[in-house]
């Protein structure tokens, strides 16, 4: 693959994972994504035969940026303790205090339900942060900063409750994430065995 036809298959996944975002997934069609993207529609074809191949590219641009992200906000961290609590706080603001990036991942659960590709594709992504996690959680146990007894049982009880939480925004218009960052991170700290 070249550059250029690189450059325009993740400006394409870009433009698609925007409009998935703020219009939901069910929302969107090809032509739409075609004309945000300021490319043809052929171009769009060239690239991506169908929405699904386009609604996986999506999610590999997501997931690519917040392990990216999360890298750049970790890099300069030593300590076991405020790696976990810088890695939760990211988490929190990332995955839910962004709309966009919450909307979009609430989006590619429902079609999950259904589509077994893009079931693998979340699943993928989703043991990835579970045993990212689990590694920062056993790391802060073995340095003496956590209480938790079963990293993997406290990771995976964050981890629904980080579901949990976005689906409240659903069900909850006036819950507002944003206003609740500071509650939910403590919340988590505790479930993770780093009360403050």
């Amino acid at each position: 693959m070249t550059l250029i036809t690189k450059n325009m298959s993740s400006r394409l996944a870009r433009s698609a994972f925007d409009l998935f975002a703020l219009h939901g997934i069910n929302n969107v069609n090809m032509d739409m994504i075609a004309a945000h993207s300021n490319c043809t529609k052929g171009s769009l074809y060239w690239h991506y035969d169908t929405k699904k191949a386009v609604i996986l590219a999506a999610c590999e641009l997501y997931y690519r940026n917040w392990e990216e992200q999360m890298d750049h906000e970790l890099a300069s961290v030593k300590d076991p303790e405020k790696r976990l609590k810088k890695a939760v706080r990211y988490s929190i603001r990332h995955c839910m205090v962004d709309s966009k990036n919450r909307v979009f991942t609430l989006g590619i659960m429902g079609l999950a339900l259904y589509d077994e590709d893009i079931k693998k594709s979340w699943a993928g992504f989703y043991d990835h942060v579970r045993e990212y996690f689990i590694m920062l959680v056993q790391k802060a146990k073995d340095a003496g900063k956590t209480n938790a007894v079963d990293a993997r049982r406290v990771v995976d009880l964050m981890l629904v409750a980080f579901e949990g939480i976005k689906l409240r925004t659903i069900i909850e218009p006036d819950f507002d994430v944003s206003a609740e960052e500071k509650a939910v991170y403590e919340g988590l700290m505790e479930v993770l065995g780093c009360p403050n």
